[in-house]
């Protein structure tokens, strides 16, 4: 039924005294020795939290046992129905699950985020016992990465109104204006053309990324040999942070960016503009919050049981890169010079979580930038290897391609090595500051 949409579904987690430390969860969950529970306590901030859409809502809530562990150890995972559920399938009586308020929101006004009461109501353990967090991750991972994907679609929405706005809107002259008029549009202006370029080098390498990372995706779930489909879990592992956090920043970048193209309208509800930079906001935070993915990519993905992940991403992008056609070889170049700078961080990384911890904190949204416009690069080359070996088929579609590769190579690729250089400053005068 959820298949078919006759149902729908939320993910109850967060909590007035914990969001990203799910540990301090207070919603707790009493065995009533018949398979059921009875849940007690309150969400907030639930998706499509309440509605009359459809028949029913099936809330994934986390909760602790009575005698549970204390911290993320003790969660367990409960399914629990709005309305309870006959033996024969039908929806039954309304279950204790209340809303307590609908949320007022910056952005996503469409979306019904809602204040959830738990008033002992009915719920199945779904799992094991004290393991709740393990069978939610598995679906909080997936939506990372949707939720970057939310990124760049916004981004390309207001890259789309914003190409069309500059064609169209008329304001000083240019450089070289030859008008008659006293104006030209705006698209001829330089640094207009360098902010438009920058949002489409962006959208478009993310969008090639996202397709490898989906690729990826697939071969790590189906593919028949145990050793590749490992490995295409660790990378998707790898770069699901990455995508998460480094689309949606750059997506308030570039809705930020959209907004000043546009002046004055843009700031006013008469072209949309505002309303993507506030629907984009909720991004960096909900589903983890983007300093948290930081954090976990540093200290939990680059290594795990499997061994040294990021080594094995890097050297599966330098053996793809082996192309043998000489006008891709000054972006490899590039990108090699950045895989180099990579590799350094990485070192750096690795020694720093031996001495002191809290450089690596300080250092990791940095790192994890530098990882993603690499990644992007690499997306890129990919990008470009087809473009040269296709160039005759469809010039104008090619060298459209190129050139807006050369912009984000030009352009955005060197801000890897800023992050660089700005991390390995460590964090002692962070840590020591005295805030007053």
């Amino acid at each position: 039924k959820l298949v078919e949409g006759r149902w729908s579904g939320t993910m109850c987690l967060t909590e007035p005294v914990c969001g990203t430390d799910l540990g301090l969860l207070k919603t707790k969950a009493e065995n009533q020795n018949d398979g059921s529970y009875k849940i007690s306590g309150q969400k907030i901030f639930i998706t499509s939290g309440d509605h009359d859409l459809t028949e029913n809502i099936i809330h994934l809530v986390l909760a602790r046992v009575s005698g549970a562990p204390t911290g993320t150890r003790g969660i367990s995972l409960f399914l629990v129905p709005k309305y309870k559920v006959n033996n024969d399938g039908s929806v039954g009586e309304r279950n204790g699950v209340s809303t307590g308020s609908v949320e007022d929101k910056m952005g996503i006004k469409g979306s019904a985020t809602c204040v959830l009461n738990f008033d002992e109501a009915t719920g199945y353990m779904i799992g094991e016992k004290d393991r709740g967090l393990n069978a939610m991750f598995t679906m909080m991972n997936l939506e990372r990465i949707v939720v970057g994907i939310q990124g760049l679609g916004i981004s390309e929405i207001a890259y789309q109104n914003s190409l069309l706005y500059a064609k169209e809107r008329k304001q000083g002259k240019t450089n070289n204006s030859k008008s008659n008029n006293g104006a030209d549009f705006i698209i001829e202006h330089a640094d207009i053309r360098r902010s438009l370029l920058n949002m489409k080098s962006i959208i478009e390498g993310e969008r090639a990324l996202c397709f490898w990372l989906s690729q990826q995706t697939e071969v790590s779930l189906h593919h028949p040999d145990p050793k590749i489909k490992q490995e295409a879990s660790d990378f998707v592992s790898l770069l699901t942070p990455v995508v998460k956090s480094l689309f949606t920043d750059l997506g308030m970048e570039i809705t930020s960016e959209a907004m000043q193209i546009h002046g004055g309208y843009g700031y006013t509800k008469d072209q949309g503009i505002e309303q993507l930079y506030r629907d984009n906001r909720i991004t960096p935070i909900y589903e983890g919050t983007n300093s948290v993915q930081a954090a976990d990519l540093v200290f939990r993905k680059l290594n795990n049981k499997n061994g040294n992940i990021i080594e094995r991403y890097l050297n599966n992008i330098k053996a793809e890169c082996n192309i043998q056609n000489e006008k891709i070889r000054p972006f490899i170049k590039e990108l090699n010079c950045h895989l180099d700078i990579l590799s350094k961080f990485n070192d750096w990384n690795s020694q720093k979580i031996k001495e002191n911890k809290d450089d690596v904190s300080a250092a990791a949204n940095d790192y994890l930038k530098t990882l993603g416009y690499v990644s992007v690069a690499y997306a890129w080359i990919k990008v470009l290897e087809v473009c040269f070996n296709e160039y005759d088929k469809n010039e104008n579609f090619y060298s459209d391609k190129i050139n807006t590769a050369k912009f984000y190579f030009d352009r955005v690729l060197p801000r890897a090595e800023l992050h660089y250089k700005s991390a390995i400053s460590g964090s002692s005068n962070i840590m020591s500051f005295k805030f007053k």
